[in-house]
This record gives C-alpha cells, structure tokens and sequence, in this order.
C-alpha cells in the first residue's frame, strides 16, 4: 500500500478528521473537538503556510554520493530528522475507531522499524502512559514518552514508569497548561517555574525535553531549567488562538540558545506515513518467515539426518506467533479497508469518471491543434503564392506611380517656369517705362 491509498482508506475512518490530501488546518479549523486548531482555526493554517514558504536549493558539483538523511541524538543513530509528534486523546478528537492504547501500540513499532522514532501522548487514564512506555519498552527503547505538566507528583510516578521503558529520552508538553480544562482535572495540571522544571529535568534519568517553546524568553528559561532539548510548537494552534506560526519564531529562538540545546520543531500536520512503515514491517516479517518455513520444508523431504530439528521448528512457530500478534493488532483496521472500499466506491468512480472526461477533452484538443497545424501549412503555401503576386503587382505599381509623379513634377517645373518668366518681362517692362520718365524729367530740368 502507498501513500496515496494509504490517505484514501484512511478517509472518513477518523472521525471529525477528513485525512484531507493537505494537512493544512484549513478543513477543520474551529472543530474541538477534533483536529482543528482553536477560535478562529487560522493558526494550523499559518503554520502550514509558513513552512510552505521555506525554500531549498541545491549544488551539484559534487561527487556523486547518496545522501546521508541519518541524524544522532542523544547517543541514538535515526534514519531520517523527523520524529512522529505526540497525540493524544484519540476517541475525543478522532473519533472511535482507535484508542489513544491502540493508537501508540500501533505508531511506536511503525516509527521504529521506518528508523525513527514516536513521541507518544499522555491522559488522564493511567492506562494511556501503561501502554505507551509498554510499546515503547518492546522496540528496544525507540520512543519519547510525553508527560503532560500534571502536579509533581503525578509527574514524578510517570517519569519513573518511562525510565522503566528503556526510553532514551523523555519529554513533557508544557504548552498543554494553557488549556484551562486540565486544571480542573484529577490528577491537575498547569504551569511550572524554573525551580520546579529544574527539579524535574534532575529526576529524568535520561535527556528531558521540552515541548511547547515559543519565544526566545521561554527558551532561556529552559536553558536555566537544565533540559536537554526544546520543541518549537504552538500545540497545532490548539491552546492560544492568533498566536504565531512556528516558522516565525524559529530564527530568534534559535539564536538566543544556540549551541546549548537541541532543538526539534513540530506541528507539521497529522503523520500517516508511519502507518505505512507498519505495514512494510509486516510484509518484510512475513516475507522473512515464509522463506524460512520453506527452507524447512525442504529439509524436511531431504535423507535422513537433513530434516529439521524440534529447536528450528519451534523457533519458527515463536516467530510465526509474533507475527500473528503484530498482524491482530492491524486486523481493525484492515476490515475497515474493505468497509471503506464500498463507502467510497461512488466517489472513486466519480473521480475517475472526471479525470476520464478530462483526457478526453485533453484528447480532443490535441486533435484539433493537429488539425489546425495541417491547415497552417496549407494555408501557408498558399500564402506564399499570393505573396509573390502581391509583391510584383506592388513593383508594377510602384514604378507607374513614379513615373506619374515625375511627370508631374515636370509638368509643374515647366509651368513654374513660365510663370516666372512672364512676370519678369512685365516687370522690366515697369522698370523701363520708369526709367523713361525719369530721363524726361531730367531733361526738362525738373
């Protein structure tokens, strides 16, 4: 299964959450319960917006090597630098289809065997932790149980009982005391001071850290604190309405604790992916005791002295009863695959019936472009022709008229000519005539 089908089944088994295509609050902000952010619904927005705004580039001028995507944190080596974040209260916010038990027996081993690892969530119900330090205690300590900001006492039992999984770090999700409902609770929860994060960071036992940091402020205080690392997150936009987006305040956080502490940052959106890493760990299981049962068989047709012995046997029936276990608790969730399939079989047809029509007008218009293209050439020829015509007539023409104008020109010349000539003549005529006057008068002695 990938993660296209992976998101489809997924589809309408979550209760208020829709597993839309984008994980961008935009569905359902305002919903709580539910995924959605608080108030106004626009912080899970902003969040996503924000690190969509975030850009990569590249060099290759390199050798060519394949990327080393691993990450080492507290003493652990993890395939990838993303852990899945803690959620909690999964009936409350996501429906009835998985418990917050069922949720992290699930998430845990599925993070694990993808090479990473899970930051389980915390309840009121005692059995929440059980069941969260208990998958994590059988993947070999790959989990981060989250402790939320109860009264020390709660968090002082709580923490022991993680130290008991085996867990390499532990964390408590300090921004959960701005939601007012925990306080009213039993066991209570809210906020903490330095002195008190001190004490609790001292009886971890292993790295503490911190989740819920906005501020540069805030961070300082957890450097006073003594905690190992932070988490930048707005709780998904859960706690304070209108706060910003993680992205915004990731530079200034940085740089007021930079080098004194490691820093993961959340609120990315629902992870479904780890899911799927399940059930590739199921199928590499199986395919991993399938070949040995048949190895087996094989011996077991073979001469005497080559069969397989009881130990064998038995360490193949252990293994095959691990897998059984590990495949029960998926089996819910396959059955409502096949629900799933008929639910929304009508709007899978309609998609496909959609994406068909639009091939078929995609189609259509590539044939008319190619009709088009042929009556382009044609038209083309033809034109050339026409050209050709149309510049000699031009030529033909343009000679004609300048022959006319020069004629004409001449015409005019020649007349202008005349013109001055005569009024040259009546004008010496003038000029003689006074000339003649004035000699009279000069021999008459005027």
């Amino acid at each position: 299964m990938n993660y296209a089908e992976l998101l489809q089944a997924a589809r309408g088994q979550m209760g208020p959450c829709r597993a839309c295509p984008v994980c961008n609050g935009r569905a359902c902000g305002g919903n709580i319960p539910g995924p959605g952010a608080k108030g106004s619904g626009t912080v899970a927005i902003r969040n996503f917006d924000a690190w969509r705004n975030v850009r990569l580039n590249m060099d290759t001028i390199h050798e060519n090597f394949t990327p080393d995507t691993s990450l080492q944190l507290f003493g652990r080596t993890f395939k990838y630098p993303f852990f899945a974040g803690p959620v909690g209260a999964m009936t409350l916010h996501y429906g009835d289809k998985y418990n917050d038990m069922d949720y992290n027996a699930i998430l845990v081993p599925a993070c694990a065997a993808a090479g990473i690892a899970a930051f389980t969530g915390d309840g009121t119900n005692p059995k929440v932790m059980e069941g969260a330090t208990a998958a994590i205690a059988a993947n070999g300590g790959f989990g981060i149980p989250t402790v939320k900001p109860w009264d020390n006492a709660t968090v002082a039992k709580k923490m022991s009982m993680a130290r008991e999984s085996g867990c390499f770090a532990l964390a408590m999700d300090i921004d959960a005391a701005g939601l007012p409902f925990l306080q009213n609770l039993t066991p209570p929860a809210g906020s903490k001071t330095v002195e008190q994060l001190q004490e609790i960071a001292r009886e971890a036992g292993v790295p503490f850290i911190l989740k819920g940091i906005m501020t540069a402020k805030g961070a300082e205080k957890a450097v006073q604190a003594g905690v190992a690392g932070i988490v930048v997150s707005n709780h998904g936009g859960r706690v304070l309405d209108d706060c910003p987006a993680t992205e915004e305040v990731l530079p200034e956080i940085v740089k007021a604790v930079e080098g004194k502490m490691k820093i993961p940052v959340v609120d990315r959106g629902y992870d479904i992916a780890a899911t799927d890493a399940y059930i590739s760990m199921l199928q590499e299981e199986y395919n991993k005791i399938y070949a040995w049962g048949s190895e087996l068989e094989k011996r077991a047709e073979a001469p005497a002295g080559e069969a397989a012995s009881s130990e064998e046997i038995e360490a193949l029936r252990t293994q095959n009863r691990s897998l059984y276990n590990n495949c029960v608790a998926f089996a819910k969730h396959i059955k409502r695959l096949e629900k799933l399939r008929d639910d929304q079989g009508r709007y899978m047809v309609d998609e496909l019936n959609a994406a068909e029509s639009r091939k078929k007008a995609l189609e259509k218009e590539i044939s008319d472009l190619e009709a088009q293209k042929s009556l382009l050439k044609v038209s083309n020829e033809s034109a050339r022709g026409q050209s050709d015509a149309i510049v000699t007539a031009a030529r033909s023409q343009a000679q004609k008229t300048v022959t006319e104008a020069q004629e004409q020109a001449n015409a005019i010349v020649a007349e202008a000519q005349k013109k001055a000539e005569t009024i040259l003549r009546e004008r010496i005529g003038r000029m003689s005539a006074v000339c003649a006057q004035l000699n009279d008068m000069f021999d008459k002695g005027e």
